[in-house]
């Protein structure tokens, strides 16, 4: 495990998430991202064809519903008061309300990512996944203070060069201290019309 001296703030880290989170301390940020590789439909929907459709996805090594659970609740403890915790989660994990298994955490919005491709499901074909939007105690929307960004993101992304990609919309913005999701850039990224700077 990580001791808290080793970890070197304002880089991107590598590693295990919980090993990561326990070596920082409380109270740390206040916002967080998690992306975890679950495999919760993908076990209930049974297909068998991971290995063919969705290489770049299969190759990852899958979480645990219970280790993701024990991941959000480290969150929790790093999280500043009225923090935010920005879960990707697909259709099936979202109706099954697995983001509300953490009792400090309350969702407070949602934002849908269409990728613009049609997946799997049996009644319906999915196009992409969902960010639930969730605050530890006391919940305000005050600490929110970027009210451009919208609850509904279409965005097509080339599938061989980000196998999952870990943000979603390529959206970055800055303002009053709110930091949106960066992903590795590429070169036809343009520059934010609002001068944001990179």
């Amino acid at each position: 495990m990580l001791d808290r001296t080793t970890v070197v703030r304002n880089i991107a880290q590598q590693g295990d998430a919980l090993a990561l989170l326990c070596a920082l301390p409380h109270a740390c940020t206040p916002l967080a991202f998690l992306d975890p590789q679950h495999r919760a439909v993908l076990d209930k929907l049974k297909f068998g064809n991971e290995g063919t459709r969705q290489r770049g996805r299969a190759a990852l090594s899958a979480m645990t519903e219970k280790y993701i659970d024990a991941v959000c609740v480290e969150l929790v403890r790093v999280l500043t008061p009225s923090g935010y915790l920005m879960r990707w989660i697909d259709t099936y994990c979202l109706c099954e309300g697995h983001h509300l298994r953490i009792a400090d955490l309350k969702p407070v919005d949602l934002i849908a990512w269409d990728n613009l491709r049609p997946g799997m499901s049996k009644r319906t074909r999915r196009r992409g996944n969902y960010l639930v939007l969730l605050q530890t105690p006391p919940i305000s929307p005050k600490t929110w203070r970027d009210r451009g960004i919208p609850s509904r993101w279409p965005e097509k992304i080339d599938l061989k060069i980000y196998p999952r990609n870990v943000y979603g919309p390529g959206w970055r913005r800055r303002r009053g201290g709110v930091v949106g999701p960066i992903w590795p850039r590429t070169a036809n990224e343009r520059r934010p019309s609002d001068g944001t700077p990179f």
